[in-house]
């Protein structure tokens, strides 16, 4: 990607932190625990708080219910797993909330796939439980518009970092971009709430490019390194070549994109996520990147310069703010 997020805290962690304890310490104990009761939840206090009010208050809707009742029901599979079961769980847990370690190639994620295998309901449960805390303004992340708003105030510089093309809404707009799942939470159980694994994305990304598309395992199921939006990204080299001269009429297959990194293997993954070299080509060959080239020319005689002499000059400007105005993009292009 092309710049990285900074993280940021916030309140909303305290809903993993819910879930870290339920699974740690009523799940993965439940042989222990004789039947389920509230009372499993003295030693959280905000968090007994919150069940004794989706269970017991009469004005609580019936998703808060359904919930309490779906902790229970996980609770009662779990009295049933082996020794060895509980084990792999607990690792299946570990290993899918560490969001960067995996998308570095480290560790080997558990799938819902995995969790059929060891007890289908416990699979299907675990997933309705996870779904339901992502949806669910009540029970789950009902400060997402406050996050997002903190968000952007540190992550300012108001365009999507996947693609440097797209604006994202800012702190004082009336909407807000969504939150993708970088691990898709369709394949990956426990990462639904995990804030490490949601970052903002501009519309064309989330929906129209990277879906459901797996950072970290490719089309053909292999295991791949990707950027962590997290971590600071490689410095990324774009080299633009064409074969035309007739701006005009510039084609996609007049052009020869290059796009070079040091970590090559997590740009290649963000290029193939993401549709970078079609997007790029089709915004060089659009009136937007024609408008570019008219620009210059037409402004060089203003300063009795050259079409070269005044891009030269230009260049400092677009390079001091490369992500305003897709900056970065038309110094490779422009110098073709």
């Amino acid at each position: 990607m092309l710049f990285s997020y900074q993280y940021i805290t916030h309140d909303l962690e305290k809903m993993q932190g819910y879930m870290d304890y339920i699974f740690y310490e009523v799940w993965i104990k439940a042989h222990t625990l004789g039947d389920f009761d509230i009372t499993l939840f003295d030693d959280n206090e905000d968090l007994l708080d919150i069940l004794n009010y989706l269970y017991f208050s009469d004005t609580t809707p019936e998703y808060g219910k359904n919930f309490v009742s779906s902790v229970k029901k996980v609770f009662d599979l779990c009295k049933s797993l082996s020794c060895w079961q509980r084990c792999k769980l607990s690792y299946w847990y570990k290993v899918n909330n560490r969001i960067e370690e995996l998308c570095n190639g480290k560790y080997k994620p558990a799938l819902y796939s995995d969790l059929d295998t060891m007890i289908e309901a416990l699979s299907k449960e675990i997933k309705s439980i996870y779904d339901n805390l992502y949806s669910q303004s009540k029970i789950g992340l009902k400060e997402i518009s406050t996050h997002y708003t903190d968000f952007v105030m540190t992550n300012n510089k108001g365009v999507c970092p996947f693609c440097g093309i797209y604006p994202l809404d800012g702190a004082y707009s009336k909407t807000r971009e969504a939150y993708d799942h970088y691990l898709p939470k369709s394949k990956y159980p426990f990462t639904a709430i995990n804030l490490k694994n949601l970052v903002p994305m501009c519309h064309k990304c989330n929906s129209g490019n990277k879906g459901v598309k797996n950072p970290i395992f490719d089309s053909s199921d292999n295991r791949r390194e990707a950027f962590y939006p997290y971590t600071n990204s490689t410095d990324i080299k774009i080299e633009v070549k064409l074969s035309s001269s007739d701006i005009q009429n510039l084609q996609p297959a007049d052009i020869d994109l290059t796009i070079s990194a040091t970590e090559q293997d997590k740009t290649d993954t963000w290029q193939e996520l993401f549709g970078i070299d079609s997007r790029y080509k089709e915004l060089f060959c659009s009136a937007e990147g024609k408008a570019w080239i008219q620009q210059i020319t037409d402004e060089a005689p203003d300063f009795d310069m050259n079409s070269s002499e005044y891009l030269e000059i230009k260049k400092k400007q677009f390079e001091r703010n490369p992500y305003s105005e897709k900056n970065f993009l038309k110094v490779p292009f422009l110098e073709w």
